[in-house]
């Protein structure tokens, strides 16, 4: 009998989406502007062979996918055109501007259907995959225990990005001072994992067992405005772990994205930031 290919399974799961899906446009702030866009079979499917897609669907062993959605979001001069997919323990979201593509998975609160891997992730830390095709990262936000645990140890803003996962050892906490994103790394001096443990609960801090370094960035301009799209979203630790990886390039696209729709805030810095870096 021959072996379906991984185009044979996303196709029948196209299939089974298009029935279902639906246009959506809602929540976005006054500082963007939300158009519909259609959605089809065709669409579907080119979006499902993307590298960044197909990096987060074989990370994840193919789940099986639900409705689709669709929506551009207006920042500036550019535009970023986003589709949704929903999966039973989360969401897929492929994000697209300037001929630069991005995927991102979030996991579902409390979900446990997820691949084993990710079935023991701290509660209330909006975990999130992103790829760009070529490296896929996990990142997490800081629960409430780790921020209250980070603060007895060094000092942190209220409208801190304070992030861990796997390209962060241990933690990243992203201020805004005076315009400028400032970045500093937490090291444990202690076995954690962000996948599984929980700093106050599973790993304990003090101030002798951990190390506080700045994070050095190079000055280019794409660093330039990413960091100050970043300074724009304070008070935005809803998209700390989607913007944990975004100097680096990873993930730049989903943290403008989320800055721009969820903090309504900084859009000439990211639309700068989308035209020097991508």
């Amino acid at each position: 009998m021959q072996r379906d290919t991984k185009d044979d399974i996303n196709r029948r799961k196209v299939l089974k989406m298009v029935g279902a899906s639906s246009l959506a446009v809602a929540g976005m702030p006054a500082t963007t502007s939300a158009q519909e866009a259609n959605i089809s079979n065709g669409d579907i499917n080119e979006i499902l062979k993307t590298p960044p897609v197909q990096a987060i669907l074989d990370e994840l062993n193919h789940p099986e996918l639900g409705t689709a959605t669709q929506r551009t979001q207006n920042i500036g001069d550019k535009v970023i055109n986003v589709t949704n997919i929903s999966v039973s323990y989360g969401k897929l979201t492929y994000a697209e501007t300037s001929g630069k593509a991005e995927a991102k998975f979030t996991f579902d609160p409390g979900a446990k259907d997820s691949p084993s891997k990710y079935q023991q992730l701290p509660e209330g830390s909006n975990p999130a995959l992103l790829s760009d095709g070529k490296t896929t990262t996990f990142n997490r936000a800081a629960t409430t225990s780790e921020l209250n645990a980070i603060k007895k140890v060094t000092d942190v803003s209220d409208d801190a990005m304070v992030a861990t996962g796997s390209n962060v050892n241990d933690f990243l906490i992203m201020e805004a001072v005076d315009g400028s994103m400032q970045e500093r790394i937490l090291t444990i001096d202690a076995e954690f994992n962000s996948l599984t443990d929980e700093v106050g609960t599973d790993v304990h801090l003090n101030k002798d067992n951990v190390t506080i370094e700045p994070r050095i960035n190079a000055s280019a301009s794409c660093q330039t405005w990413a960091f100050r799209c970043l300074a724009a979203g304070g008070a935005c630790g809803a998209c700390s772990s989607t913007c944990a990886s975004a100097p680096t390039g990873i993930g730049l696209i989903a943290c403008i994205s989320c800055i721009q729709a969820v903090c309504t805030a900084g859009e000439v810095a990211c639309a700068a930031a989308i035209g020097k870096c991508l």
